[in-house]
Formats: C-alpha cells, sequence, structure tokens
C-alpha cells in the first residue's frame, strides 16, 4: 500500500481556524474526513488538489466544527485505559455509568433516566479485561438493537422483499457505521451503541438503499428517504456528536 503524509494545512471555517493534516493513499478511492486525537485529517487518494480538500471540509462545516474547537474543553474520550468503576460511557444518545465487580453482567436502570452497566471484572482488573467485558456487552446490546431497528424498517422497504440481505453481521469498525457489498451483506459496527434509535435506523436504512441504488444518486437518496423520513435531522445529529460522544476510541 503506497502512502505519504502532506504537509500539516488550516483552512477557516466560520471565523475559526482548522488545521488539518493531509494523508494521501494510492488504494483509495474517494476522499474522506477523520477527527483523530483532536486533530483533523483528510485521507485523499493520489492527485487530489488542496482546493478539492477544502472545498470538502467546508462543506462539512458542521461536522468538523463539532469534532475540532481548538482551545475548546471537552471531556476525555473513552479509551481502554480510562475503564474504571464510576467512569461514564457514552450510550444510546446520552451517558450510562460503568460499575465494576459485580455479580452478573447487565444493564441496571437506576431511576431518574440513569442507567449502569455491570460487569464482573474487579475494579483491579487488567484494563484490556475490563474492556473485553464490556465491548462484549455492547456487542450483544447491538445484536437486540439492529434486529429492532430492522425490523421496523423492513415495512418501508417491503416494495423489494426479494432484495433483502441474507445477512447482517456486527463488526469493530471506526471508520463507517455501516457496510453494503455488491452481494446484499450488511455490516454495521456495535460501536453505533452511542447512537438513538433515530440515528441508527438512518444508518441501516443507508444500508439497505443500496440494495436498490448501489451508488450515491439522487435516486439513492429517494430510497433512503422512502425506507427512513426525516433522516435529514438524524444524519445532522450524528455529524455534530463530538469525540466525547463517541465510542471510536475504545
Amino acid at each position: 500500500m503506497n502512502s505519504r503524509n502532506l504537509d500539516p494545512q488550516s483552512v477557516e471555517i466560520r471565523g475559526v481556524r482548522i488545521p488539518y493534516v493531509i494523508r494521501e493513499n494510492g488504494r483509495r478511492r474517494r476522499l474522506s474526513l477523520y477527527a483523530v486525537g483532536g486533530a483533523l485529517e483528510a485521507r485523499v487518494p493520489p492527485g487530489t488538489t488542496r482546493r478539492e480538500i477544502e472545498a470538502f471540509i467546508l462543506r462539512s462545516a458542521d461536522w468538523v466544527l463539532a469534532q475540532i474547537r481548538p482551545g475548546e474543553e471537552q471531556r476525555p474520550r473513552l479509551t481502554a485505559d480510562r475503564l474504571s468503576d464510576g467512569v461514564e460511557i457514552p450510550w444510546r444518545g446520552g451517558r450510562a455509568v460503568l460499575r465494576l465487580g459485580m455479580k452478573t453482567c447487565v444493564k441496571m436502570p437506576m431511576g431518574d433516566g440513569k442507567l449502569e452497566l455491570w460487569l464482573k471484572s474487579p475494579a483491579d482488573a487488567p484494563k484490556e479485561k475490563i474492556r473485553d467485558e464490556l465491548v462484549g456487552m455492547l456487542k450483544e446490546e447491538a445484536d437486540r438493537v439492529f434486529n429492532a431497528c430492522f425490523t421496523r424498517l423492513i415495512g418501508d422497504a417491503s416494495h423489494l422483499p426479494q432484495r433483502l440481505p441474507f445477512r447482517i453481521s456486527i463488526t469493530s469498525a471506526r471508520g463507517r457505521w455501516g457496510s453494503c457489498s455488491a452481494k446484499g451483506s450488511i455490516r454495521l459496527t456495535w460501536r453505533m451503541m452511542a447512537l438513538t434509535d433515530g440515528e441508527i435506523e438512518y444508518v441501516i436504512a443507508h444500508e439497505l438503499a443500496h440494495l436498490v441504488e448501489f451508488n450515491h444518486s439522487a435516486r439513492f437518496w429517494a430510497e433512503v428517504g422512502r425506507i427512513c423520513p426525516g433522516w435529514e435531522e438524524a444524519e445532522k445529529q450524528m455529524r455534530a456528536r463530538k469525540p466525547d460522544e463517541l465510542l471510536h476510541d475504545l
């Protein structure tokens, strides 16, 4: 794989100077933006011009400003080395509290809308052991939530029952919420447990629409709207999420 990093650049968005790094990769076919460690990365195919990159950044202004705000204090991102009893976990559009050394692994409602995630790992367990147990719980919850969201959407995709996916699998992907193969297999990341049902349904609708239009044409977006009316609000909400509201670093 041929890749190279170009010198840091910056672009002004609504009076805020945003630095970014260009990472050029010979295997890439399209431009994508990532927030990595509080910095903005533009990962691009060879030959992409800075003008094209900055135009793309400006079109993504809402998302960029939500992720990268120089000088603005944020809660620390959730990483494996921060897992301890009492730490807050991004959960279903809000927060949950991690509790260690419990007799069982379970989600425990505590009243007033609060939720605790109970794990068997003791407080002095290795961080990777705690992480593995937490990820196992997140995957189990993802399986339940994804199936419930998928079932709710099927009625709006029933005009093409013969093209429903033959397989839905859960992944640990960080760079994308979901994907759909040309053969109809849909893959969704368990990291969406940080999102609300509405946001998850938008992602699933996006992938279902690829069963009809394997592209991002106007017909594709019309299909997304048919399956998930009002998807624009869910997408806007997702783009506005800050890094500390996500599970990308776990």
